[in-house]
């Protein structure tokens, strides 16, 4: 059996003359061939290079800590609109961006769900800050609350209650400011 290795950050088998990505099926042959030292030591040195690989590991395994997780995604958010100095550029991608990295390694959607109806709440607060903005900008507030929405209703009443509130109160901001 051939070795697998890692090569400018992607995992082939060693005699490869081009660099492939290795697939899951070959990934999981490989994997089978380990010792369970070998997997932990794999898995190891995948969460210390990887902060989105620590960060599942958390989530999976401490979840205790998924708060710290859900506050510092909600940080990164808050940064773009309102940095610690200056004011904030207010990049719409940026945000999204973090969003999109927590949904990959998220176990559950209720701490999804909260990062995203955060998103909107900064956008509400950016918009009485700095006035008016453009369409796109409303649109993609507007595009993530129907998202919330959409994945609360994949879920059971409960996590409906925890989140009515606020969902009531960004829909009551939307008609008095959006128009």
């Amino acid at each position: 059996m051939r070795d697998c290795v890692k090569e400018n950050g992607l995992l082939s088998f060693e005699g490869d003359t081009m660099a492939k990505k290795i697939t899951i099926t070959q990934l999981k042959k490989e994997l089978k061939t380990k010792t369970n030292e070998e997997l932990v030591d794999i898995i190891t040195d995948l969460t210390k290079a990887l902060p989105a690989v620590k960060d599942y590991m958390t989530l999976k395994y401490a979840p205790e800590s998924t708060q710290e997780l859900v506050d510092e995604a909600k940080k990164k958010v808050r940064a773009e609109f309102f940095p610690a100095r200056g004011y904030g550029e207010g990049k719409i991608s940026v945000a999204k961006k973090i969003i999109s990295e927590f949904k990959k390694i998220s176990i559950n959607s209720e701490p999804l769900i909260d990062i995203m109806l955060y998103y909107v709440e900064v956008c509400n607060e950016y918009t009485e800050a700095y006035g008016d903005i453009d369409a796109q900008f409303y649109y993609s507030a507007e595009s993530m609350y129907d998202k919330v929405v959409q994945l609360i209703n994949q879920n059971d009443k409960l996590v409906y209650q925890k989140f009515a509130d606020r969902l009531v109160e960004l829909a009551t901001y939307a008609c008095v400011a959006w128009g």
